[in-house]
């Protein structure tokens, strides 16, 4: 380990009262240091370049005008020091290299002057809603065939870009703005058969604000709602499994895939630890995934903990799938887990216990409430009882055929059934399962995977 790193270190030990005695212009010297060389190892493991690093002069020139765009922010206590470190001062915002995007954005847009020079929490959050509101007029959500991860500033103006993109672009202005801002990221959603979403969070002293960049401000935006209506009322929960914040040069962060994350899903969903017992001799890495269009996606790698793996921070209500990679393709080494309130349930099934199963729907509420924003927009909600499962979701049809799933380290069929005018009843079905259901001609990457309880079926 170098001096700096061990300078860093030893500060974060202290603490960030005596960070904060020291000179911002010292501590910001230094962290551009660790910056040049986290991103020396990341240009040449994970782009393939070996010749990365910015002049002196740039760095220089970089480093003062993020402190002076900042300064307004810290003097008046709206932003914390390590936030200004970590998402201010790094003069890369994706793997664009070689643009001056702070002189870039300071060409258009000026921060006004504050009475005094004091600003209320109130004015600079509509601040950021202001600008946010600018760049909805240049960047707009839309596929696009490029590498959105290489776009400059300046080439956001008046295209169209996925979320990822969207959450650059807002990366880039309210960080040349001084202004910490941070995308966060679900890798698939937990109960939808659906990829998974990036947006952004302000961070502030002692608080933090989720947005869509070039979209939706703050105060509007709820990432896990699939929709809200004029009168306050919202759609079904979009649940995560894991939620990470792209924090490259954090000294919290840790890899997921090749990108430098921090864990924040407990800043939005209720979360438990979940232990797994057997696997601790594993050569191979012990992950959990969810099942999402037929296949088994990783959100979590799991840690030894003594005699068990530990899955720190999961998110409750979803049901999770032990896996390990093998020729990089997740294959399950255990029985689902299903994580609640209560605790973690391993779904094992058991055919010393068989039950009747009765099947009302095909599908859950929140993958139908997707499906139709998805396929119709916004603009047929008003036409629709929208969190009524009878009118939203698929029912079985009398003189269908359907075929009844049970999980056992893959997916076994149990029966095929007609359904008839009293229903779609499965009988002498494994217990304590979990299960899928489709027509005869369907396919397992259209379904969703639930339990059977006294109540019924409870989706996931």
């Amino acid at each position: 380990m170098n001096t700096v790193k061990l300078r860093i270190l030893f500060m974060l030990l202290l603490g960030t009262s005596c960070m904060e005695r020291r000179s911002l212009e010292e501590l910001a010297a230094e962290k551009q240091e660790e910056i040049v060389q986290k991103d020396r190892v990341y240009f040449r493991n994970v782009l393939g370049i070996g010749d990365y690093g910015p002049s002196p002069d740039y760095l220089k020139s970089n480093r003062e005008s993020a402190l002076a765009s900042a300064a307004p922010w810290l003097s008046n206590g709206l932003i914390d020091t390590m936030d200004f470190l970590d998402f201010v001062l790094p003069h890369q915002v994706n793997n664009a290299v070689g643009e001056n995007w702070r002189g870039n954005v300071g060409k258009r847009i000026t921060v006004p002057s504050f009475p005094g020079g004091k600003v209320s929490r109130e004015a600079f959050i509509d601040f950021c809603n202001q600008i946010n509101d600018l760049l909805g007029k240049d960047n707009v959500f839309g596929k696009t065939d490029g590498d959105e991860s290489f776009y400059r500033y300046t080439d956001y103006g008046l295209k169209k870009g996925s979320c990822i993109a969207m959450s650059d672009y807002a990366n880039y202005t309210f960080r040349a703005l001084g202004i910490p801002v941070a995308s966060d990221f679900v890798p698939v959603w937990g109960n939808l058969n659906s990829a998974g979403h990036t947006w952004n969070r302000l961070l502030m002293k002692g608080a933090s604000y989720a947005f869509m960049g070039s979209e939706s401000n703050i105060g509007v935006y709820e990432p896990l709602v699939i929709t809200k209506y004029e009168d306050g009322s919202i759609s079904a929960a979009k649940i995560p499994p894991k939620v990470y914040r792209l924090a490259r040069y954090s000294r919290n962060a840790s890899d997921f895939f090749g990108s430098s994350v921090v864990d924040v899903t407990g800043e939005y969903v209720d979360v438990r630890d979940i232990f797994i017992d057997g696997q601790q001799d594993s050569p191979s890495d012990i992950y959990l995934s969810t099942f999402n269009r037929g296949r088994y996606i990783i959100n979590c790698l799991g840690q030894k903990d003594g005699k068990r793996i530990v899955f720190r921070d999961m998110a409750v209500g979803l049901v999770y799938f032990p896996v390990k990679l093998d020729r990089a393709t997740p294959t399950p080494v255990g029985y689902p887990i299903v994580c609640s309130e209560k605790g973690d349930e391993t779904k094992k099934p058991d055919l010393r216990f068989p039950m009747t199963v009765r099947v009302d729907h095909l599908s859950s509420l929140a993958e139908e409430q997707f499906n139709i924003i998805n396929e119709l927009g916004y603009g047929f909600l008003d036409s629709l009882d929208y969190n009524n499962m009878d009118a939203m979701c698929p029912k079985p049809v009398s003189g269908y055929i359907y075929e009844l799933y049970y999980w056992d380290f893959g997916w076994k069929k149990h029966d095929v059934v007609r359904c008839t005018a009293d229903g779609l009843v499965f009988e002498n079905v494994p217990g304590n399962g979990i299960y899928i259901v489709k027509p005869v001609s369907g396919e397992l990457r259209e379904c969703r995977p639930f339990a059977y309880e006294e109540q019924g079926v409870k989706w996931f």
